[in-house]
C-alpha cells in the first residue's frame, strides 16, 4: 500500500504542475481585478484573443519563472517580464499596450 501511496503522490505533483505550466492571470483592472486565467504553451509566442489586447493592466504567472507581455504581435517590441507575485500592475509603457506573451518555465 505505501508504494502505491508513493506514486499517487509523485504523479500528482507531475500534473499539478503540468497544468500551471504556462498559465498566468490577466487582468483588465489594475491590482488584480477582473482577471481570467489564460494559458500558452512551453517557449510559444501567443497573440492575445481580441478581448485582451490592449486591455491588460494587471497581472501575474501561475509558474515560478513567469511569463513576457510584449508591446506587439508575435512576441515584438517592448517587454515585461510578469512573474508569480500576484498582483503586479503593468507598467505605463505597456499598461494597456500589450499584445503577445510567451511564458518560461
Amino acid at each position: 500500500m505505501r508504494p502505491f501511496a508513493l506514486v499517487a503522490v509523485a504523479f500528482l505533483a507531475i500534473a499539478s504542475t503540468t497544468v500551471q505550466a504556462g498559465s498566468f492571470y490577466a487582468c483588465v483592472n489594475s491590482d488584480g481585478g477582473n482577471c481570467t486565467e489564460r494559458q500558452c504553451s512551453k517557449g510559444n509566442c501567443c497573440n492575445f484573443q481580441a478581448d485582451m489586447k490592449n486591455n491588460m493592466a494587471s497581472g501575474c504567472a501561475a509558474n515560478r519563472v513567469g511569463c513576457t507581455i510584449y508591446y506587439n504581435s508575435n512576441c515584438q517590441g517592448q517587454s515585461f517580464l510578469l512573474d508569480n507575485q500576484c498582483f503586479q500592475n503593468l507598467p505605463a509603457f505597456i499598461k494597456n499596450n500589450n499584445a503577445s506573451v510567451r511564458c518560461h518555465f
